[in-house]
């Protein structure tokens, strides 16, 4: 929070249309892969993009201007992406495995052996059910505690740690189903 004068008008002066064109064109694409990750689609993708930055611009006042602006803009990103989540998906915990279909789309370009692009990644990550990516993704890839996912999600502790088992549980069969289609090809 801003304590004096000085600070304030720094935060007005960081408002100016160009100031802030440059923030977003510095950190849009690291906004958007957060977004992507979290959702299937690319056009909401895009929404949450621009939401974070009109969230960016609008709590510019909140940023601690000690401490660099992409930890601080990866959580409003993360945060909008959530928000997005839960107002537009019908966002689902799975506790039993028999909810879910096993069927995976098989890989349909050769690459090199045993190597996935981000985009392969990105697909995996867009293959697993709402709860498990989400989980996934707070976890593994945005370092939150199984506590913090809790809060986030409004959800137990002990369900963030099961949705994550399972999640890394169905990773898992997913690369090597990937994996056992390129080797059959070879």
């Amino acid at each position: 929070m801003f304590t004096n004068k000085h600070s304030r008008e720094k935060a007005i002066e960081q408002k100016r249309p160009e100031n802030f064109e440059r923030l977003y064109n510095t950190h849009k694409s690291m906004v958007y892969g957060i977004a992507l990750r979290y959702l299937r689609c690319k056009d909401d993708a895009n929404d949450v993009v621009q939401e974070t930055f009109i969230s960016a611009y609008t709590n510019y006042e909140q940023y601690d201007e000690s401490k660099p602006i992409g930890p601080w803009i990866k959580r409003i990103a993360i945060n909008a992406a959530l928000m997005y989540i839960r107002k537009n998906y019908r966002f689902k915990l799975i506790e039993n495995e028999r909810e879910l279909d096993s069927a995976h789309a098989p890989v349909d370009d050769e690459k090199e052996e045993g190597t996935f692009t981000q985009q392969d990644l990105i697909a995996i990550l867009h293959e697993l059910p709402n709860g498990y990516r989400t989980v996934f993704n707070l976890y593994a890839i945005d370092g939150l505690t199984h506590q913090e996912i809790a809060d986030y999600m409004e959800i137990t502790e002990s369900t963030s740690r099961s949705q994550l088992l399972k999640a890394r549980k169905m990773i898992k069969g997913i690369l090597e189903q990937k994996m056992s289609v390129r080797y059959a090809r070879a």
